[in-house]
C-alpha cells in the first residue's frame, strides 16, 4: 500500500511537468499520431524482463482513459505501443521470434490463420536487429490500420480496422509476457 501510494505521488509531482523514467528512459507523457489527431495519453509503461535481464520499456497510449486490458482491445479509437530498447542487442530472429509467441499465445488459431499474411507483413516490418536505444512503434490509426515505425521510420502499414487487436493481445491478452508487465501498461488509471 506504502509502496504504491509513493509511486502514486510521484507520478502526480512528475507528470505535469513532462514524462517519467524507467530504467534511465524517459517515457513521453503523450503522443500525436497525425498532425489533425488529437493527442493520445499515456497510460502506463513498464519494463520488459526476461531471465533476469531488462529487454524493453514499454507504454500504452490512447485518446482517453483506459482501465482494463479488455478496454485497450475493444477501444476504437487511435492507440500507441511504444518500445524503448534497453537491452544492448537483441537479434532480428529473436525479435521475430517474441512477437510471434505473443501474438500466438493470445489469439486464437483461427483468428491467426485468418491473419497470417498480415502476420508476415509485420514481421517482415521488424527488418534489423534490435540495439539499446532503438524505438518501436506500432500506431492504430482508425480508417487507415496498423502503421508500424522504427526510429522514426515507417516500416509498414498494414490496412484494415482488425489487425491491431490481434497484435495488442501480445501485450493486453490472457498470457501476456507478464502480468506485472500488463498491469503497469494501465497504471495511471487504475
Amino acid at each position: 500500500m506504502i509502496k504504491k501510494l509513493f509511486f502514486c505521488l510521484a507520478l502526480i509531482t512528475t507528470l505535469p511537468l513532462a514524462a517519467y523514467e524507467i530504467d534511465d528512459v524517459t517515457v513521453p507523457d503523450a503522443c500525436q499520431l497525425e498532425a489533425n489527431q488529437p493527442k493520445l495519453q499515456l497510460q502506463g509503461a513498464g519494463i520488459r524482463t526476461k531471465f533476469f535481464s531488462d529487454i524493453y520499456v514499454g507504454a500504452f497510449y490512447a485518446s482517453h482513459s483506459i482501465k482494463t486490458p479488455a478496454e485497450a482491445v475493444s477501444d476504437p479509437g487511435p492507440k500507441r505501443m511504444w518500445v524503448h530498447m534497453v537491452y544492448d542487442d537483441l537479434t532480428l530472429e529473436k525479435f521475430r521470434q517474441a512477437w510471434h509467441d505473443g501474438i500466438h499465445a493470445n489469439n486464437d488459431d483461427s483468428v491467426v490463420a485468418e491473419n497470417q499474411k498480415n502476420i508476415d507483413k509485420l514481421m517482415k516490418s521488424f527488418n534489423a536487429d534490435m540495439h539499446k536505444g532503438d524505438i518501436l512503434t506500432i500506431d492504430y490509426l482508425p480508417g487507415t490500420g496498423t502503421r508500424v515505425t522504427i526510429n522514426k521510420k515507417v516500416t509498414e502499414t498494414i490496412p484494415g480496422d482488425t489487425f491491431y487487436t490481434l497484435i495488442l493481445n501480445a501485450w493486453m491478452g490472457e498470457n501476456p509476457p507478464s502480468e506485472k508487465f500488463q498491469k503497469a501498461l494501465l497504471e495511471l488509471n487504475s
